[in-house]
């Protein structure tokens, strides 16, 4: 009964939900799409929502709203605590001051805004890049505009990339072996604090490394080496867009020389991040614009899990690497760890 098929409903290709058959042809044509995708008003909702948020990297005045609402309006909606339904929506603070009575709680986007009780500071690794259309409008970047981008030939990467051994150091990181007290360092507060602290490396502090903020300074020794091995002396942002990045993991596309040297200037970062103490592994792979993402996004998870695999000549498997391309053969892979692939592939 939650998802009873009437005579009229046909299911949204997302979710599956039995949806009016109208209802789901006018969400396709909503988005223009020439495979007519069909889908409900929820999806249709998180689709809108999603674009909206990667929007809020180019503005500073935009707040995500919970605004109270009824249980049958269109867009995203979700119960509230105890009774009650909220909307999600973006809009500016003098929209928060006239309607105080029928927001719940609004969120600030990578923005240290402290404003009433009831407002939350969200940082999101939500790096992007738009591109104006003939009006004039910023919209974000699509895949066939983005590789023209590329140096030299046109081709898209996908990064992926996620910290090393990452169940191990929450399990047994603080612990000293060679001590008569091995767990007088294991804390839940060091566990909690290691936690936050790998969250805004790939929450916000990945957006500046895209921006180059850190790059640029003359006094970074650490960049200022590794910064623009493709694309000499290049200042302007990377062309990349981050799909997914926070808690310990990344996935990015951009053009293949960015996605590059975005891959050895975050893995620097990291480096210096955790004092040289945790590693993170990647996958690098190449790929035409139009060719299936889950695809791209498949094939690039099976070259990290080649990189977390790699294994020194005695067999110990050392990871801290990166595997780029595509799986060739057994004997036959581009697998390196981070220093030989820096030092002697680039270089």
């Amino acid at each position: 009964s939650i998802n009873k098929i009437k005579s009229y409903t046909k299911e949204c290709k997302i979710c599956k939900k039995a949806e009016d058959e109208k209802i789901l042809e006018n969400n396709a044509k909503h988005f223009g799409d020439e495979d007519g995708i069909e889908l409900c008003d929820s999806c249709k909702g998180y689709i809108n929502l999603g674009k909206d948020i990667s929007k809020l990297y180019h503005t500073n005045d935009k707040f995500v709203i919970e605004k109270d609402c009824e249980k049958l309006e269109k867009g995203v909606i979700f119960p509230k605590y105890l009774e009650g339904y909220v909307s999600i929506l973006i809009n500016d603070k003098n929209y928060i001051l006239k309607n105080t009575d029928k927001i719940h709680r609004y969120y600030a986007i990578n923005s240290n805004y402290t404003g009433d009780k009831l407002c939350k500071n969200i940082w999101v690794g939500n790096y992007n890049i738009t591109v104006k259309d003939e009006s004039g409008k910023e919209n974000l970047i699509e895949f066939k505009n983005l590789v023209k981008k590329s140096k030299g030939i046109e081709r898209l990467a996908v990064f992926r990339a996620d910290v090393d051994n990452l169940g191990t150091l929450f399990q047994s990181g603080f612990e000293n072996k060679d001590s008569k007290e091995p767990y007088k360092n294991v804390t839940l507060s060091k566990s909690v604090v290691l936690s936050r602290y790998l969250s805004d490396f790939f929450k916000r502090k990945i957006n500046l490394i895209l921006e180059k903020k850190d790059a640029v300074k003359d006094t970074n020794e650490l960049f200022k080496k590794y910064c623009d091995i493709i694309c000499e002396d290049n200042s302007n942002p990377r062309d990349i867009v981050i799909v997914y990045s926070g808690g310990d993991d990344v996935f990015a596309i951009g053009t293949w020389n960015d996605i590059i040297e975005f891959s050895i200037d975050l893995r620097t970062a990291f480096k210096e991040f955790t004092n040289y103490k945790i590693t993170l592994s990647a996958g690098i792979g190449f790929f035409y614009e139009n060719y299936p993402i889950h695809q791209m996004a498949e094939k690039t998870g099976n070259l990290e899990s080649i990189a977390k695999a790699n294994k020194e000549s005695n067999g110990k498997i050392i990871k801290d690497s990166v595997a780029l391309f595509g799986e060739i053969s057994p004997e036959l892979n581009h697998i390196y760890t981070w220093d030989i692939f820096i030092d002697k592939v680039l270089n």
